[in-house]
């Protein structure tokens, strides 16, 4: 971990909420429970998830059309500094604290890990190998 880099990367509000909350209520979120907590647009998360990656401070996981993302294991001890900094140095922050309660209560009325239920409904049409999102195959044209 380069921690200059990883300073600077946090200085930012949108990843460090990302970080408290992975470190927080983890251990790990579905993109999904990332954009309905702190209300940003996907393309924001996941831009911002790239980063926090590239640097290694959170790792990813796919499960079929979804992704799940986990606060990294540290690496060292300038690592784990700023990661314990991060859980417990912003929990009073009030920005922090509303995306928390924000999280709790979407989970209090079942809003969170809609991937996994909406994999499990079969509400979520898969795609074949070989065919593109809207069912053509691969190299066909819309007609």
């Amino acid at each position: 971990m380069r921690t200059i880099e990883v300073l600077k990367c946090l200085s930012d509000l949108t990843r460090a909420r990302i970080v408290h909350l992975l470190a927080c209520r983890g251990p790990e979120l579905c993109v999904c429970d990332i954009v309905a907590t702190l209300d940003l647009p996907q393309s924001t998360v996941s831009r911002q998830l790239m980063m926090l990656r590239y640097l290694g401070l959170v790792q990813d996981r796919r499960d079929g059309i979804w992704m799940h993302y986990s606060v990294a294991p540290p690496d060292g001890q300038a690592h784990k500094l700023v990661l314990d900094l991060v859980r417990k140095g912003l929990a009073d922050e009030p920005v922090f604290a509303a995306d928390l309660a924000r999280y709790d209560e979407l989970n209090d009325r079942g809003e969170v890990h809609r991937c996994a239920s909406k994999e499990r409904n079969g509400s979520v049409r898969r795609i074949e190998a070989g065919t593109t999102a809207g069912g053509r195959r691969n190299g066909g044209r819309a007609r």
